[in-house]
C-alpha cells in the first residue's frame, strides 16, 4: 500500500511558482541553520498552520518581498524517518562506525552527517526525503490542552513540529500554490468549529444538562477510577531505590486509600532526582 502525505513549503513567490510549474525543480534551502536540521534539501511543514506561521515570520523579516505557500502531495515509500527510534539508533551506529574507521570526529551537526551519508553511501539512491521532529519551546501552551516544557513526563504537546526535507523530486505526485484565504481542509474544519460555538451559544437548558452528564462520564469518572501501577525504571537507567516512610507514592492524590510510602532516588543521565509529591517530573506511574 502506497503511503502519501500533504506537506507545505513557504518561500518567495517567484520561487514557489517555479517549483509548481516545473516537474523536477526543488527550492533548495540556503538557511545558515540547515546544519542543525536536515542539511541540503527543500523543507516542508506537515500542516498549513505551521507553514503560515513560518510565512508570517518571513514576511516580517523581509517586508519588501512577496511570499507564497506551495503544497505538495508526496509518496513516503522512500522516507528516511528520523522519528523512528530503530532508524535513529541504526544511523548512530553507522556514523560511529564510519568515524572510527576513518579517524573522524563524530561530534558534528546533524545536517553535516546527513549530507555526508547522502554523498558517500548511496543514500540518494535509497531515500527521496527525510522526516524529523523539531522542538519549539516558545510555542504557546495555554490552549485547548496544557503542557509543561520543564517536565520529564509523557504528555500531549504542540511544542513539537514535524519537518520534512525533500532530497529528490521523484516522490512528488502533484503540487500547487495555496490560494489566498483557502487552506485545504483546514478552513472546513475551522468553519465546523465555529458552527459548534454557535450551537453552544444557543444551547437550551436540556442541552446544558446533557453536556454536564457527558462531562461527568467522559472527564470526571475516568480520573476518579484510574488505577496507577508503579513501574520501576529500566535497569540501564541505573536506578537506586530506597524504601522509607517519608513520601507517598500516589501520583495524583485522588484516591482515598493511601498507598505504602516510598522514597526513590533516581539517576537519569547523571542527575539524581527525588519523586516528592510536588515534583511531577518523574515517570513513576503508568
Amino acid at each position: 500500500m502506497e503511503s502519501r502525505i500533504i506537506i507545505y513549503h513557504s518561500d518567495e513567490e517567484e520561487k514557489c511558482k517555479e517549483f509548481v510549474d516545473n516537474e523536477n525543480v526543488l527550492i533548495l534551502s540556503g538557511n545558515s541553520k540547515d546544519d542543525i536540521w536536515l542539511g541540503k534539501g527543500m523543507y516542508f511543514w506537515d500542516n498549513i498552520g505551521n507553514a503560515k506561521w513560518w510565512n508570517h515570520k518571513q514576511c516580517d523579516r523581509h517586508p519588501d518581498m512577496k511570499y507564497s505557500i506551495a503544497v505538495a502531495n508526496v509518496v513516503l515509500d522512500n522516507l528516511l524517518d528520523l522519528t523512528d527510534y530503530d532508524v535513529y539508533m541504526s544511523l548512530d551506529k553507522l556514523w560511529k562506525q564510519i568515524c572510527q574507521l576513518c579517524g573522524l570526529n563524530p561530534n558534528v551537526q546533524l545536517g553535516g552527517k546527513l549530507n555526508f551519508l547522502f554523498d558517500t553511501l548511496d543514500f540518494e539512491q535509497k531515500y527521496d526525503l527525510i522526516k524529523v521532529y523539531g522542538k519549539y519551546n516558545n510555542t504557546f501552551n495555554k490552549g485547548f490542552f496544557k503542557f509543561d516544557y520543564s517536565t520529564m513526563k509523557s504528555e500531549p504537546t504542540i511544542g513539537v513540529k514535524c519537518i520534512y526535507s525533500i532530497r529528490s523530486a521523484n516522490c512528488i505526485i502533484e503540487k500547487d500554490l495555496i490560494k489566498e484565504g483557502r487552506s485545504m481542509n483546514k478552513e472546513e474544519s475551522l468553519t465546523f468549529l465555529q458552527s459548534c460555538m454557535e450551537k453552544v451559544k444557543m444551547a437550551s437548558e436540556q442541552d446544558i444538562q446533557f453536556y454536564r452528564e457527558v462531562y461527568r462520564l467522559d472527564c470526571v469518572s475516568p480520573t476518579e477510577t484510574s488505577d496507577f501501577e508503579f513501574v520501576l525504571p529500566a535497569i540501564d537507567l541505573q536506578c537506586n531505590c530506597e524504601i522509607n516512610d517519608e513520601y507517598d507514592l500516589d501520583a495524583c492524590d485522588l484516591v482515598s486509600n493511601r498507598t505504602p510510602k516510598m522514597q526513590l532516588n533516581y539517576s537519569f543521565l547523571g542527575t539524581n532526582l527525588l519523586n516528592q509529591q510536588n515534583n511531577d517530573n518523574l515517570p513513576y506511574a503508568a
